[in-house]
C-alpha cells in the first residue's frame, strides 16, 4: 500500500465499562500492571509485564513510497520472560500473533480484551469492515518480481573494509543457514564478541525475538525482496541483553542472494526513556504512583466495577504537620522517613489494592472490593496503628498524627470526579474533628464556599486577567534573552492560582478560546509600550494545553489571533493534559502555527511522547526543566540523576535547556554542573509587570528601536 500518513493503527482495550484506545506509532510496546509499561493495565488479571507489541515496516526497495506496517504481538517482554495467565487470540492461546484488522485478544482471561485494527482517518473507514482498502505491498511485489528481474545490491569483498567506517553494527548473513558470513567491529562491539566467534555463530544465538517473528521476516525478505526495519533484542556474549534498531536488505554476496542488517545501538536511549517514563507516573523520592497514573488505575477500575458491582473505597490521607516535622530534617533523613512511613501503610494494603502520592503531605488509596464498610475500617485502622507513635530521626523525636476521608463507588458517585472530591471533604470534616480520626462522606457535609471555576468564570468575564513576566537567563554571561509569560486571578483570596489550573479550568468550561485571547491581547498591549519606550521585546512563551492542539477549529483561531496581534515571536510552553492523543493531527496542528514563525517547547518527561514527530515538519526547540524538579533540589537530592537524565536526553534531541523556578545559589550551581546554563526564577527577578519590565531592561541587552 501506499505510504499514508492517514492510516492508523489502533488497540481498543476495554474491561467492564472502562474503554481506551492506543494509537500505535512507536517501533515497540509493553503492556501490563507494571507502572513502567508503555501501556498500562491495573488489572488483577494482567502480568506485571504482561505482553509487547513489535512493529515490522516492510519496504519496496524500488518504490520508498510502498510500504506498510505490521504489528506483532508477544506473550510477556521480548527477552523470553512469559505472562502468567497468557494471552488469546481470537480465542487460541498463542505465544506471538501477526495481528490482523479485527483481531480480538484476550489478556490472561475474559475480563480485559482488546480489539487490534487499522483505521483511515481521512475517510473514518476500518480495514476489518473494509478488507477492500488492505492492498498489500507483497501483493505489489510478487507482481514486479514475477514480470521483472529485481537488481538486488552487490556487495563485493573489497567493500567490507568500508563498512568499518561506518558508526553502526554491520552483518551479513546466509538466508539459508542463518550463519553470519561477516560483521564489522562496531557490531562486534555492540555484542562484545571478536570477529573469529562471530562468524561461527547464526542469527538464532544473537537474536533474542520470537522464532516465528525472525522466520517469517526471513521468508518475506527471500520471496519478495521487501526491506525491513523494527527494533530487536541481540545477546551478548555474557548473556545480557541489548536493545537495537535494525534495518535488513537483501542483497548479492559472493555470487549468493544473502541478508545485509545494519544494526543501532539503542540500548541507552530505552534505558533514558524508561526512565523517564517511570519518573513521569511516580512519586521520585517516594516511587509511589503520582496522581496521573493513579487517576488512570482508577478509571479501569471503576469500569470493570460497574460490571462486578462490588463497592470499591476511595481513602485520602493526611500526614499531619508533615512540613513542620522534615523541617529540621537533612533531605537524606526525610526521604528516609518518608519511605518508611509509606512502607508502614502499604504493609496494610492487599495486594489489589493501590496507593498513590496526591500531594507533599496527602496521599490516596483504592480498596478493592470493599463491601460494607469493614475492609475499609480495618486498613485504617491498621494504619493508625502503625503510623500514630514517636519516630526519631536524627536525635530528634516527634508524634506524627493523621487523617483520613473516605467516599464509597458507587453510592457516593459513579466518575472519578465525585469520589476524589467528596474523599476530599470528608478529609476537611475529619481534621476539623479531631486528628488521628477518620470521616466517611455524607450529603450533610458542607459545601466549598466557592468553585474554581467560578473565579476563572468571573475573571474572564470582568477581563482582569494579569499577565506578568518571568525573565530567562543565561547564567555564564548573564544575559537576558526571552519571557516567560504567566497568568494568575486578581484578588484571588481562597488559593494562589497558577498557569496550568486556570488552563484546565477554562478547558473544563469551555472558555480556552477566550482566556487564550486576553492573554494574547495583554501581551501585544505591552509590546506597544515597551516599543514607545524604545525596547523590542525578545521572543515570549505562553503556556498551551496539548488538547487544545487536537482541536483543529481552536488553531485555525489562534493563527488569527496570532496574525491579527502580529505576535510572531511566540513561543508555546505544552502542557501534556493527555496520556492518549492522535500524533499526526497534533503534528498537522504545530505546522500551521509553525509557519507564522511560532517555536515550541515541553516540559520534562513529555519530550517522549513526541518522539515520533517529523522533525522535517516540525521542531520542538526547548525542553524546560519545570519547578516541580527544582524546587527544594540540594546536591544529595534524589532528583538530581532525573534531571542530569533529561538534560542528557535534550542534549541528544540537540534542544536547548531552560530550569524554571530557581530561587537559590545552590540550585542554580547544581543545574550549572549537571549541563544547563539558562533558568528562570526569583534568584534573578520576581515576575514582572508590563511596565516594571520597561524598569528592569535597561541593564540587560534588549535591542534598541532606532
Amino acid at each position: 500500500m501506499n505510504k499514508n500518513n492517514s492510516i492508523r493503527h489502533i488497540l481498543a482495550v476495554e474491561s467492564g465499562n472502562w474503554k481506551k484506545n492506543f494509537f500505535l506509532d512507536k517501533n515497540s510496546y509493553s503492556i501490563g500492571r507494571n507502572s513502567t509499561n508503555s501501556l498500562i493495565i491495573n488489572h488483577r488479571v494482567i502480568s506485571r509485564n504482561h505482553s509487547s507489541l513489535i512493529k515490522v515496516t516492510y519496504s519496496s526497495q524500488k518504490d520508498s513510497n510502498q510500504g506498510e506496517n505490521l504489528f506483532w504481538i508477544v506473550d510477556g517482554d521480548l527477552k523470553g520472560n512469559r505472562s502468567t495467565n497468557g494471552i488469546y487470540v481470537n480465542g487460541k492461546q498463542c505465544l506471538c500473533h501477526a495481528l490482523k484488522p479485527g483481531d480480538v485478544i484476550f489478556f490472561g482471561g475474559i475480563e480485559v480484551k482488546a480489539k487490534y485494527d487499522i483505521i483511515d482517518l481521512e475517510t473514518k473507514t476500518f480495514f476489518s469492515t473494509n478488507p477492500e482498502k488492505q492492498v498489500s505491498i507483497f501483493t505489489q511485489e510478487t507482481d514486479n518480481i514475477n514480470n521483472i528481474t529485481l537488481s538486488l545490491p552487490i556487495i563485493k569483498n573489497q567493500d567490507l573494509e568500508k563498512f568499518e567506517l561506518v558508526a553502526e553494527g554491520i552483518l551479513i548473513i546466509d538466508l539459508e543457514s542463518h550463519k553470519i558470513l561477516t560483521a564489522n567491529s562496531s557490531y562486534s562491539e555492540i555484542v562484545d564478541y571478536p570477529f573469529s566467534d562471530l562468524i561461527s555463530l547464526t542469527i538464532e544465538d544473537l537474536w533474542v525475538l520470537e522464532k516465528d517473528i525472525i522466520d517469517y521476516d526471513l521468508e518475506i525478505i527471500n520471496n519478495y525482496n521487501i526491506a525491513i526495519t523494527k527494533e530487536s533484542i541481540h545477546r551478548k556474549k555474557d548473556g545480557n541483553l541489548v536493545y537495537v534498531l535494525v534495518h535488513c536488505n537483501p542483497v548479492i554476496y559472493n555470487n549468493k542472494k544473502s541478508l545485509f542488517v545494519s544494526v543501532q545501538n539503542i540500548n541507552n536511549l530505552k534505558k533514558i526513556e524508561d526512565a523517564i517514563r517511570f519518573q513521569t507516573n511516580h512519586d521520585s523520592v517516594s516511587n509511589l504512583p503520582n496522581k496521573r497514573l493513579f487517576i488512570e488505575q482508577l478509571s479501569l477500575s471503576l469500569g470493570y466495577n460497574k460490571i462486578k458491582q462490588d463497592d470499591l473505597g476511595i481513602i485520602k490521607l493526611r500526614l499531619n504537620n508533615w512540613k513542620d516535622i522534615i523541617e529540621s530534617l537533612n533531605i537524606d533523613s526525610e526521604g528516609r522517613l518518608l519511605q518508611d512511613v509509606v512502607k508502614q501503610i502499604k504493609n496494610t494494603l492487599s495486594a489489589g489494592d493501590t496507593m498513590a502520592k496526591w500531594s507533599d503531605d496527602e496521599y490516596i488509596i483504592m480498596i478493592e472490593e470493599a463491601k460494607n464498610n469493614d475492609k475499609v475500617d480495618r486498613i485504617i485502622k491498621d494504619i493508625l496503628t502503625n503510623i500514630n507513635k514517636t519516630w526519631t530521626r536524627e536525635n530528634q523525636s516527634f508524634l506524627m498524627t493523621v487523617n483520613f476521608g473516605v467516599s464509597i463507588h458507587p453510592q457516593d458517585g459513579n466518575n472519578i470526579q465525585e469520589l476524589l472530591k467528596k474523599a476530599s471533604k470528608a478529609l476537611e470534616s475529619s481534621y476539623h474533628q479531631s486528628v488521628n480520626n477518620y470521616q466517611y462522606y455524607s450529603p450533610s457535609l458542607i459545601d466549598e464556599p466557592r468553585r474554581l471555576d467560578k473565579l476563572v468564570f468571573e475573571t474572564l468575564q470582568t477581563q482582569n486577567l494579569l499577565v506578568k513576566y518571568n525573565p530567562i537567563i543565561n547564567t555564564q554571561n548573564l544575559e537576558f534573552f526571552t519571557l516567560n509569560s504567566t497568568i494568575s486571578i486578581e484578588n484571588d483570596q481562597e488559593e494562589k492560582l497558577t498557569d496550568v489550573p486556570i488552563l484546565t479550568t477554562a478547558s473544563a468550561i469551555s472558555l480556552t478560546s477566550n482566556l487564550i485571547y486576553q492573554w494574547l491581547n495583554k501581551i501585544a498591549e505591552d509590546i506597544k509600550t515597551w516599543e514607545k519606550n524604545g525596547i523590542v521585546a525578545p521572543s515570549i512563551s505562553i503556556k498551551i494545553l496539548l488538547s487544545c492542539l487536537l482541536d483543529t477549529i481552536f488553531v485555525d483561531s489562534l493563527v488569527k489571533i496570532i496574525t491579527e496581534k502580529k505576535l510572531m515571536n511566540l513561543e508555546l510552553d505544552i502542557i501534556c493534559d493527555r496520556e492518549v492523543f492522535d500524533l499526526k493531527l497534533v503534528e498537522e496542528n504545530l505546522v500551521k502555527l509553525k509557519e507564522l514563525g511560532i517555536l515550541f517547547s515541553l516540559f520534562d518527561f513529555d519530550v517522549v511522547k513526541f518522539n515520533e514527530l517529523d522533525n522535517n515538519k516540525v521542531k520542538f526547540t526547548t525542553l524546560k526543566i519545570s519547578d516541580s524538579l527544582t524546587k527544594d533540589l540540594e546536591d544529595n537530592s534524589p532528583k538530581r540523576p532525573l534531571i542530569y537524565s533529561i538534560i542528557s536526553l535534550g542534549n541528544a534531541l540537540n534542544v536547548k535547556i531552560i530550569g524554571e523556578g530557581i530561587n537559590t545559589e545552590t540550585q542554580r550551581d547544581i543545574l550549572v554542573n549537571l549541563g544547563c546554563e539558562e533558568m528562570q526564577g526569583m534568584l534573578f527577578s520576581a515576575s514582572l509587570s508590563g511596565e516594571e519590565i520597561i524598569n528592569f531592561c535597561p541593564s540587560l541587552p534588549f535591542e534598541k528601536v532606532l
